[in-house]
């Protein structure tokens, strides 16, 4: 099984998660600059609002997780 001539099991075994967040979102396997890069664009970009964390823990814990997808999802658009 291929994924844009890379090898599915291959993949698996030897490329971590940001690797392939890369190739799905650029098409190739990035080089070290590349992925350091990406990595450091990603790593910027993921603080989470303390409004949206006080929002999730408004949610019981046996919620269901689309339920919670659904909720989180309506309360950014406002």
């Amino acid at each position: 099984l291929l994924h844009r001539g890379y090898n599915i099991a291959e993949l698996a075994e030897k490329s971590d998660f940001m690797e392939l967040s890369y190739l799905l979102l650029n098409g190739d396997l990035p080089n070290a600059q590349q992925k350091a890069k990406f990595t450091r664009d990603i790593t910027m970009h993921t603080m989470l609002h303390e409004q949206i964390a006080t929002f999730y823990r408004g949610f019981r814990r046996d919620a269901h997780p689309m339920a919670v997808c659904c909720g989180v999802v309506g309360a950014l658009s406002a």
